[in-house]
């Protein structure tokens, strides 16, 4: 595997820029896979109050530092860099994320989350982006995963945390071999590994993702050099199997490790979805 490094910045990046740099700012990419979601301008009737149905829940609602970032993927689009704002709702689903919104008759699921950081999948409802408005039907394989978490003032300096049990969203199908709809979603586990040194963060996670009768792993692993880095590992810029590795302050003298993920099933079908871990000294 080979790795990036790159600061995050709040402009847009080329695609090849951030296969360069492993990293980008308010950016977005595409990986090339077919979307299944249904185009539309969605909405209710006036006065009628839409419908919502979410699944989860956080401990409490995040709190934003001066410097917090987001994940946000779909089908064929990756996008995440600094978090200038949000809107998190009573049920803890996160559905403002910059300048892009859930509404209407809408359903979050595999919430997650405390003051640290927010995590969640977006599922059913009016998607708005970039001017662009997407209408997820809750029925396809079509869905945004999320997550926002705050940066660590600096990395410790030494150290070997262990990581607690893994939070996840369930990885969702997005190219490669077709599969039934029985399959579009699935489930993850995993674990991760931080110390840190002189050199920085040592990261390594190592995920298992099951759907349809079939399972897939990927590893990742990567030195972060600063907490505003991220590194890529795989082929996951390119649309293939791979990681995406970052950090973040979870609180209390916990970091978070952050791995949105893409996996190949033992079918050849193509899955994402995000992971995060809570590691303490």
């Amino acid at each position: 595997m080979s790795y990036a490094f790159c600061k995050f910045a709040p402009v847009l990046i080329a695609v090849a820029a951030l296969a360069a740099c492993g990293g980008g700012g308010d950016g977005e990419s595409s990986s090339g896979n077919t979307s299944a979601g249904q185009s539309g301008s969605g909405g209710t009737a006036p006065g009628e109050k839409p419908a919502v149905t979410d699944a989860g829940s956080v401990t409490a609602p995040f709190v934003k530092a001066a410097s917090a970032r987001y994940v946000w993927n779909g089908v064929g689009t990756q996008s995440y860099g600094s978090l200038a704002g949000f809107t998190q709702s009573a049920s803890g689903a996160v559905t403002v994320i910059n300048g892009r919104s859930l509404t209407g008759d809408s359903t979050t699921l595999d919430i997650n989350g405390d003051a640290g950081y927010a995590q969640g999948r977006w599922t059913k409802g009016v998607v708005t982006s970039g001017g662009t408005t997407t209408t997820l039907d809750g029925v396809s394989n079509a869905a945004y995963h999320y997550i926002l978490a705050n940066d660590l003032a600096s990395l410790p300096a030494s150290g070997t945390y262990a990581c607690g049990a893994g939070r996840f969203t369930a990885p969702t199908f997005v190219g490669g071999t077709n599969v039934g709809a029985a399959a579009f979603a699935g489930t993850t586990s995993g674990t991760a590994t931080l110390s840190f040194t002189a050199d920085g963060a040592a990261v390594g996670v190592t995920l298992t993702s099951s759907a349809g009768g079939q399972q897939g792993s990927v590893s990742g692993n990567a030195t972060i050099k600063s907490p505003s880095s991220a590194s890529l590992t795989g082929t996951y810029i390119g649309g293939g199997a791979g990681t995406q590795l970052t950090l973040g302050d979870g609180g209390g003298g916990k970091v978070l490790v952050v791995a949105p993920y893409r996996v190949v099933l033992a079918n050849g079908a193509l899955y994402q979805g995000i992971a995060s871990f809570a590691c303490a000294a």
